[in-house]
């Protein structure tokens, strides 16, 4: 039944912000009525549109009740990256068994290296299903599917089956954000007590290229640090009266990329995540002359296990002051050189690096701009609330235009943070997350001995997931909700965080699919464990759940 369940979702493409995905909620309705019991029962579907959202889109809810209101819920998002990377395969990305054929005679021909020879063995031997979607993370909303299906047709039911199936959660987890207010309002309605949650999310592959088979009992925590370097303009002849934004930028970057400037500093229960990376980098002149570019950018990818938004800050402070120090040091020896090379005296021209936070930014330019601030204002609001821009340019454009109403000079740095912030989730503290783990470990272990199933614990799911929001939050959350909006350009309403009071902060663990290459065109799910062991897995787990 997953299988079938798997291809259904995966032929009907929901790229995130496409109108496939506008349109896949109602679909899994449809697909929910093809099952007798919501035939019978359709209200107990509902379709919640997101909160705070310029695109039309929907959770998707639907409810198996049972004789009591203890409720375990199943959930995981059903957006996509895009299919583009298949190229000329690419007709085929949403339909696998017409995929699998082709794309092995493609590799068959084309295969080069280790990993496209990897992927024709694993397509050959039968065991796995390509296509997008498949791995991240359709095939475990089949199993969620399934399983509702599954429980409905138990004579006797203790408990309930909430699954919720969410959107977005490739760019902005505008779906779970929104179900983090809208599911407690439902459960009140239908009367549901809400035990724990079951994210059904792929993890990722093993370092050593075999399948995951985990369950992670937390979830990693996301920033995207964002550093706007301001230089000193100079003519192309006289390269040395000022400093290039481009190089005070560049050197950040080689300082963070993969390194330990911005990375956790240490492990958390023998755990790390993975290292940070650069995801934009440029600068910000529009035009061509020969002058040098005046500003700059770059926005990182950071995930942490225990670092918190104050801290990583710092971090983040230190790490653009050592590159503009870098810049400078180097363009001192390079003067030096030139000048014993041509005979030229010659010095650099630059002045002291500063490094401002972007609350400091904005204080200094309200400050500098005096009653122009009104006006300059409204137009960080309009910016704020261009649903034309993504979150990365948001910021960019905000930070100029702060940078130009502090008439700030180079060399400079202004560090902060572009949205959205995925808070640290750990299963831990609570007697309900107490007992949630004993039951996973008690379940995986009776499988680990009858079928050999390899299945294993780990705390941290390295990958970005919806468990952040709806999980149990680690340290203090009130603090770093408070201080993100500070810190962050273009914090409104789009990139709404509800306070952790008022957030879920379900017992949680994520327990999904193994496969390969997620978000690769060569994405493919492992079919024996993600179709047989894994609905059975978690099929006990949530039964023991609804156990008195």
């Amino acid at each position: 039944m997953v299988r079938e369940l798997t291809l259904e979702l995966v032929r009907a493409p929901s790229v995130t912000e496409s109108d496939g995905e506008s349109n896949f909620a109602a679909h899994v309705r449809q697909v929910l009525l093809k099952q007798p019991y919501f035939q019978a029962n359709p209200q107990q579907i509902q379709l919640l549109r997101t909160q705070h959202d310029f695109r039309e889109r929907y959770v998707i809810c639907a409810l198996v009740r049972g004789s009591s209101s203890q409720t375990v819920l199943l959930t995981g998002h059903y957006d996509t990256v895009s299919t583009a990377n298949y190229g000329a395969l690419e007709p085929w990305a949403t339909d696998p068994e017409a995929l699998l054929p082709r794309q092995i005679d493609e590799l068959r021909q084309h295969a080069t290296n280790a990993s496209d020879l990897a992927t024709l063995h694993d397509l050959q031997s039968g065991n796995y299903l390509p296509g997008r979607g498949t791995l991240d993370m359709k095939s475990g909303l089949a199993v969620g599917l399934a399983l509702l299906q599954h429980f409905a047709e138990q004579p006797d039911r203790h408990g309930n089956l909430l699954f919720a199936a969410v959107c977005d959660e490739e760019n902005y987890s505008h779906g779970m954000r929104s179900a983090l207010t809208q599911l407690p309002v439902l459960a009140a309605r239908w009367g549901l007590d809400l035990q724990a949650a079951i994210n059904l999310d792929a993890g990722l592959n093993n370092p050593d290229g075999s399948e995951a088979r985990s369950i992670y009992l937390g979830s990693v925590g996301k920033f995207l640090p964002t550093a706007f370097f301001v230089g000193r303009p100079t003519h192309a002849s006289a390269p040395f009266d000022g400093i290039n934004a481009n190089l005070l930028s560049s050197e950040f970057v080689r300082l963070c990329e993969v390194g330990d400037a911005l990375a956790d500093p240490s492990p958390t229960l023998g755990e790390m995540p993975p290292v940070p990376v650069c995801l934009q980098q440029l600068d910000l002149k529009g035009y061509y002359d020969v002058t040098t570019p005046s500003a700059a950018w770059c926005a990182f990818n950071v995930l942490t296990y225990s670092a918190t938004p104050a801290e990583l800050l710092v971090r983040l402070h230190t790490a653009a002051a050592q590159a503009m120090t870098n810049a400078i040091t180097h363009m001192q020896q390079r003067a030096k050189r030139y000048a014993q090379q041509s005979g030229i005296a010659t010095q650099l021209n630059c002045g002291a690096a500063q490094v401002f936070t972007f609350e400091q930014l904005t204080a200094l330019a309200q400050q500098r701009s005096g009653a122009n601030w009104a006006t300059v204002a409204d137009k960080i609001a309009q910016h704020a609330t261009d649903m034309t821009l993504n979150a990365l340019s948001v910021s960019r454009i905000i930070t100029a235009r702060l940078v130009q109403a502090a008439q700030l000079q180079g060399p400079a740095a202004i560090v902060g943070f572009a949205p959205v912030y995925y808070p640290v989730t750990l299963l831990n503290g609570s007697s309900s997350a107490t007992r949630l783990r004993h039951i996973v470990e008690a379940e995986a272990d009776d499988l680990n001995r009858a079928q050999n199933a390899g299945i294993r614990l780990q705390y941290f799911i390295p990958g970005i997931a919806d468990m952040s929001f709806f999980g149990t939050q680690m340290g203090n959350s009130h603090d770093n909700a408070a201080i993100m909006p500070k810190l962050t350009a273009g914090w409104t309403a789009r990139w709404y965080m509800p306070d952790p009071s008022q957030a879920l902060q379900l017992p949680s663990v994520n327990i999904g699919p193994c496969g390969r290459d997620y978000h690769q065109r060569t994405e493919r799910v492992y079919m024996p464990y993600s179709f047989g062991i894994l609905p059975e897995l978690v099929w006990r787990i949530s039964l023991a759940l609804l156990k008195n």
